[in-house]
């Protein structure tokens, strides 16, 4: 998001840079997550804006997952 510009998002070539800078890729498969899926959920529409075709979203997200014992977690 770009403070300067009333957290519109930043020009494309910027996000895209800035993206693979953290090893965020089109050609790997992106799943973003969140608390709630409420801001992964915006996450995944701008990658998908931005030509990323292997996007998912885990609408379950960490509620979902960290309330649940059974599940694996890394620290």
């Amino acid at each position: 998001m770009d403070q300067g510009r009333n957290l519109r998002l930043k020009p494309v070539d910027e996000l895209k840079t800035l993206l693979a800078q953290r090893g965020i890729t089109p050609d790997k498969e992106d799943i973003a997550y969140c608390q709630t899926h409420h801001r992964s959920a915006h996450t995944c529409l701008a990658l998908q804006c931005l030509g990323f075709e292997r996007v998912k979203g885990y609408a379950g997200s960490w509620s979902d997952w960290g309330n649940n014992p059974e599940l694996p977690l890394e620290v």
